[in-house]
């Protein structure tokens, strides 16, 4: 009997809902509903937002990289291009400029780069320079300095090994006058445009150390303690000499910035 009545009970007793939900505060079914929509709806566009990012970002990463890549290109298109610029203007003035036949360049070439040796390279400079001032201060063009010159080879030759021994060196020592490449070289305010010119040539020893360059026409070489500008007489003949364009290369009031470009390009280490 009492199991009957409490099964009874239990059946006729109207189900509750719990005294609480996973919210805070009871909601009926629209409610609920609502809420889980904008909870979807949160999801699905933080999904959204992230994908839109990584695309972002990897859109951004390429992009970079193609700019990076477009700059190169037009760096390297322009250095190309001045180079082009600066060997086409080394063309015209090797074919139109009268200072390679005017002038006698002097080239001494030292036995290594050992200081004692860079030594001995100034000094033989020195004593040639004496011998050839007279012949130097009478030349009146390159073509006659460099007659003169040549006859006096065999005795330049000479006072050249007569340093070396007076200095303890037993090198052998070769001075002959050839056609030689130069690169652009710059005097004070003067600029020797690269080319080929005649010059008076020394070799010492092996002759693998640092050069010195200079000019005994017109007179450079006399000029100042770093043969850093022309002497009178080398004025007068550089005014003789060449043309009015030409000075104004040669002295820097015209295509500057050509001849830079060249003095960069004849630096580089290939």
């Amino acid at each position: 009997m009492i199991s009957c009545l409490a099964v009874l009970f239990r059946f006729s007793t109207p189900r509750l809902n719990p005294p609480f939900s996973v919210y805070p505060f009871p909601m009926d079914t629209k409610t609920k509903f609502n809420t889980e929509s904008k909870l979807n709806i949160k999801t699905k566009w933080n999904t959204k937002i992230r994908r839109i990012k990584g695309k972002t970002s990897c859109a951004d990463s390429v992009c970079l990289r193609a700019a990076a890549s477009c700059m190169a290109v037009r760096v390297a298109v322009a250095v190309l291009l001045l180079l082009s610029a600066g060997l086409l203007y080394q063309v015209y003035m090797e074919t139109h400029f009268q200072i390679y036949d005017a002038a006698l360049r002097f080239h001494v070439r030292a036995a290594s780069d050992l200081p004692a040796e860079q030594q001995l390279k100034l000094k033989v400079r020195d004593e040639m320079l004496a011998a050839l001032k007279p012949a130097a201060d009478r030349a009146e063009s390159a073509g006659e300095l460099k007659t003169e010159v040549e006859a006096m080879l065999p005795d330049l030759a000479r006072t050249a090994a007569a340093t070396l021994r007076e200095n303890g060196s037993e090198d052998s020592v070769r001075v002959s006058v050839s056609r030689e490449r130069f690169p652009v070289r710059r005097y004070g305010n003067m600029i020797f445009p690269a080319g080929v010119y005649e010059a008076l040539r020394v070799d010492i020893g092996p002759a693998e150390g640092h050069n010195w360059w200079c000019a005994i026409y017109p007179e450079l070489c006399y000029n100042a303690e770093e043969s850093s500008s022309l002497s009178e007489k080398g004025k007068k003949d550089v005014e003789r000499d060449v043309s009015g364009e030409e000075k104004q290369v040669l002295f820097g009031e015209r295509g500057r910035f050509r001849i830079k470009i060249l003095e960069w390009f004849s630096e580089l280490d290939f």
